[in-house]
């Protein structure tokens, strides 16, 4: 077990017991808070990797956020109002597979992970899907942002102004040169618009979203 430091954020107290259960699988863009001690076993040609960790989160709100499992700057009130919260959960806790395998002279790769942020603390999939050479499908992070870039936090929420999205899809990489690699894919229509009392109509989602090529 190891205690993570406190972290100070105006008006929000946050700390964060982490407990290693077995390695974060799947590729090494995924496994930022991976452990040292993975448990991998093999069948045949078939390598499988499990993976996850239990943490417990307390957090407590000095001043008034309608988001108290997070520090989420959108949930602030402007209006005035008054209050604090106090918040522990386990939520975070991850659990991982990894399975890899030889498929037509190419390795399949599988990856399924969850955490029990869905509502009322149930399972949810973060991440789901399979690669085989070039293409990537199923519901992983979205093709417009780059997660290896994305500094880790004791908070579930990452820092300001970084985007942090999952979604289904379908993407083709290329690889430019060893540190480079070109990217497209087509990926779920995912409206994020809220619309003002009184006003009537409705979202539609009549084409899934095309991304830009992403070169990193």
């Amino acid at each position: 077990m190891r205690a993570q430091p406190t972290r100070w954020i105006p008006g929000l107290l946050f700390a964060a017991v982490w407990v290693p259960v077995l390695s974060v699988a799947g590729p090494s863009h995924i496994s930022a808070q991976a452990s040292p001690y993975p448990i991998t076993f093999s069948s045949g040609s078939w390598q499988f990797t499990l993976g996850g960790y239990v943490k417990l989160d307390l957090i407590h709100d000095f001043d008034a956020n309608s988001s108290p499992d997070s520090f989420d700057p959108r949930n602030i009130p402007v209006d005035g109002s008054k209050g604090t919260n106090t918040r522990i959960h386990a939520r975070e806790t991850r659990f991982s597979l990894g399975i890899t395998g030889p498929a037509e002279g190419r390795d399949l790769e599988l990856f399924l992970e969850g955490d029990f942020y869905g509502t009322g603390n149930a399972f949810r999939v973060r991440h789901a899907y399979g690669q085989y050479g070039v293409l990537l499908a199923g519901q992983t992070w979205t093709t417009v942002m780059d997660e290896r870039n994305i500094p880790p936090t004791i908070d579930f929420e990452t820092p300001l102004a970084a985007p942090f999205v999952r979604q289904g899809l379908l993407r083709i990489t290329t690889g430019l040169s060893q540190r480079s690699d070109l990217a497209f894919a087509v990926e779920a229509s995912d409206l994020q618009i809220l619309i003002p009392p009184g006003v009537q109509g409705t979202t539609e989602r009549p084409w899934p979203d095309f991304t830009h090529p992403q070169a990193a």
